[in-house]
């Protein structure tokens, strides 16, 4: 016992909390450095302990916040069984878009014997497999879902699409799965908007920034809703999918090609994006105008402020489970089924121009 690694009684007395319920499942655990000190270890040490906890499943990490304990049991009281549960399963990542379309979830099933059993996932492959787990063991009546890639590759989710369970995705769709779609109207969207731009101001080229790639549809939407009303004008587009440490050379791609507009996929990237103009000096909207998508509170916080197109992202929620439920009764059945729901352009100053 007393030769075991340091690290290996930190995992043990750990796994101990969490068998025994002093830690239950996605309760945070004590930091790395309230560990070290208890432990009279390096936080090093306390940190393998971890990875290896979190490469078998018993915790898992978000940036940023923490590490939690992972919902690794399943529940066979009778009582979780006989609930009207629906499994939501929302990314992490897009913490803003998954918390507005929870409340709207939560809206339309309120009071109606219906029960959402929501879980987060990130791009863990292993926490995701283990929270796919954890929300079948609810024996939900049917899933509201907004799709990644790192859960389109996810086993267990493959085998769910295979199954005739009532499922429906939100806000996008990826690598052209078949199933019913709530989502916003992204290409009328980035159209208007961009058709506004030209008619407003002078454009003379246009670039399109994107972390995710044209398998998810609502970046190729945008893209396209852009692309349309560029041609519509005779103004050149480009695109670039702007990854990690990547943003730089997008900006120099912008300035070989005398790009004077930057259309960002979401607002996340137009922020990134103004840094690293403002960094280079190249100032927004004189040196060049910049626009993005889905007015994230964070668009009117930034300066200049952003203009970008407003998503009613907690009514694609209630639209969704109000749908899924006539999935349920048997009223819907159509994987083609796509629910379109209207956007707004909101005009600021990042773009030179407040249009009305």
């Amino acid at each position: 016992m007393n030769n075991k690694p340091k690290y290996e009684k930190i995992k043990e007395f750990l796994i101990a909390n969490i068998e025994n319920g002093t830690y239950q499942p996605d309760e945070q655990i004590p930091s790395e450095k309230a560990m070290a000190k208890e432990f009279k270890v390096s936080r090093e040490t306390v940190r393998k302990a971890l990875d290896k906890l979190v490469f078998e499943g018993y915790l898992y990490r978000i940036q940023g916040l923490g590490t939690f304990v992972s919902p690794i049991k399943e529940s066979s009281s009778s009582s979780m069984q006989e609930r009207n549960n629906i499994g939501v399963v929302l990314p992490i990542s897009h913490e803003y878009l998954s918390f507005e379309i929870l409340a709207g979830i939560e809206k339309a099933y309120h009071n109606t014997g219906y029960e959402p059993f929501v879980q987060f996932i990130d791009s863990n492959s292993a926490i995701t497999k283990l929270k796919m787990k954890y929300i079948l063991s609810s024996n939900p009546k049917g899933y509201i879902i907004l799709p990644t890639k790192e859960l389109v590759e996810d086993e267990i989710f493959k085998r769910l699409l295979k199954k005739d369970v009532p499922m429906v995705f939100v806000d996008k769709t990826v690598n052209d799965i078949r199933k019913p779609l709530v989502q916003s109207d992204n290409y009328f969207g980035a159209y208007k908007l961009t058709k506004e731009l030209i008619q407003n101001s002078t454009v003379k080229s246009i670039m399109f920034f994107t972390e995710e790639d044209f398998s998810i549809s609502s970046v190729k939407e945008r893209y396209n809703g852009m692309f349309d009303a560029c041609k519509e004008h005779n103004i050149p587009v480009y695109s670039e999918i702007v990854g990690k440490n990547e943003m730089d050379k997008a900006i120099d791609k912008c300035l070989k090609y005398h790009v004077d507009t930057i259309f960002c996929c979401n607002d996340i990237v137009a922020v990134s994006t103004l840094t690293a103009l403002q960094v280079r000096g190249l100032s927004v909207p004189e040196k060049m105008k910049l626009y993005g998508f889905d007015d994230r509170p964070i668009a009117q916080s930034i300066f200049p402020n952003l203009t970008t197109v407003r998503q009613p992202l907690r009514n694609i929620g209630e639209v969704a489970a109000k749908y899924l439920v006539s999935i349920i009764q048997g009223e819907n059945n159509s994987e083609d089924f796509k629910i379109t729901l209207p956007v707004e352009v909101v005009w600021r100053d990042s773009t030179g121009q407040k249009i009305k």
